[in-house]
């Protein structure tokens, strides 16, 4: 049960940030290497271990 809960809040986390990241400051000259930084590291917020018991 937490496993399920913890990977539904990286999912809404995830969602968030994403969203955030299209807002148009990340058209920016100087923000969007960076916005387009972080959009490349989103997959990686998952769970990457089995902490069910």
């Amino acid at each position: 049960e937490g496993t399920v809960k913890l990977q539904a809040n990286l999912s809404l986390v995830r969602g968030s940030l994403s969203n955030a990241l299209n807002d148009p400051v990340c058209t920016d000259a100087r923000s969007s290497e960076i916005c387009r930084n972080i959009r490349s590291t989103l997959p990686r917020l998952e769970i990457a271990a089995n902490y069910s018991s």
